[in-house]
């Protein structure tokens, strides 16, 4: 029959030995680093120092545990100590006209249980809580804030399905484009999520010199989320659709480096 063959994900392909290209949606591409600014891919193994691949925003871990299996080699895992953190400082600070993309891995430790689940923002832990934040807020729904003051002054959505039950590695990106909760996006695992707004009225700044850009848990709070995070970007664009599915890679992910 001669040399029939074929191979996926724009390597090669044939039939009977005669080249072809094959696309297979979400099967590859090129990492998008047009507008990313920061990167944590968190794969240190000792120590408390977590390196910004792209930017200069290292962060500080405390109380978190190293050497955990990660999305993509190794990652913190939160569950250790209520306070567990990883903080960057004063940066990253996100206003009403703000145009920002970020990026996340996360699974949970028990099914159902992700606590007060924090993912990543800059907020602080009592009133106002000016900032922003990803957070399940003990619920199977991850909600985003963008606020002035918490329910009075602020921009919240939340996605519609249940994102708790199992202890699946998933991805998470939120994408906006610094008008209001109507450009406020969510994608699950590559695909656009339902969400509903709650509230849509922030008009006053959002900055607090006194909060932290973290990773898995807010400014000053003993909730941490419980869990793991793995390979966190930040762009100061909004990502396309195409884009959040090639960061998805059909689950398998497609990383900085």
């Amino acid at each position: 029959m001669g040399n029939k063959y074929l191979q996926y994900n724009n390597k090669f392909a044939g039939w009977n030995g005669n080249p072809m290209q094959i696309d297979v949606p979400g099967g590859g591409g090129s990492y998008p680093t047009d507008g990313l600014t920061h990167y944590w891919g968190i794969d240190e193994t000792s120590g408390t120092d977590i390196a910004d691949s792209v930017g200069s925003f290292n962060g500080t871990l405390y109380n978190g545990s190293l050497n955990a299996s990660g999305k993509n080699e190794y990652c913190l895992s939160w569950n250790s100590a209520a306070n567990s953190a990883i903080r960057m400082g004063d940066v990253l600070s996100v206003e009403k006209a703000t145009t920002y993309s970020t990026s996340l891995w996360w699974k949970l430790d028990t099914a159902s249980d992700p606590g007060e689940g924090f993912l990543i923002g800059k907020a602080m832990s009592s009133s106002p809580y000016k900032g922003w934040i990803y957070h399940f807020s003990w619920s199977t729904h991850i909600y985003w804030d963008i606020f002035a003051s918490s329910g009075s002054n602020q921009q919240r959505i939340a996605a519609d399905d249940n994102l708790t039950g199992d202890t699946d590695w998933h991805h998470f990106v939120a994408t906006y484009d610094g008008t209001d909760a109507t450009g406020m996006l969510m994608y699950i695992d590559g695909t656009l999520a339902d969400t509903t707004i709650s509230t849509n009225n922030l008009s006053d700044s959002t900055y607090n010199s006194a909060a932290q850009f973290t990773i898995g848990n807010r400014t000053t709070s003993s909730s941490a989320f419980k869990g793991r995070i793995d390979e966190v970007g930040y762009w100061n664009r909004v990502l396309t659709s195409d884009e959040v599915a090639t960061l998805w890679n059909d689950g398998d992910g497609l990383f900085y480096s």
